[in-house]
């Protein structure tokens, strides 16, 4: 069984210089900050343009209550 260093070390290992980890980091930061942006501007529509849309309050309430964090899974990929 190899080691975590090994495995890292090996020649076919990839290995992230710190300008991907930098902007990967950014790429997160951003789509963070874009979906904050979008459920606040959620939080203003109206009860009927939130029917338009398919979507009811307590739908809206349970997304505005996620952490900043909790991205949802559709949309975590950043790569």
């Amino acid at each position: 069984m190899r080691t975590l260093t090994q495995a890292v070390s090996s020649p076919g290992a990839r290995q992230l210089q710190p300008r991907t980890l930098l902007s990967r980091l950014w790429k997160r930061i951003v789509l963070i900050y874009t979906i904050s942006c979008e459920r606040r501007e959620m939080q203003r529509l109206s009860d009927e343009t939130l029917q338009d849309i398919g979507i009811d309050r307590s739908r809206l309430n349970r997304e505005l209550s996620r952490s900043l964090t909790d991205v949802p899974e559709n949309r975590k990929s950043i790569d």
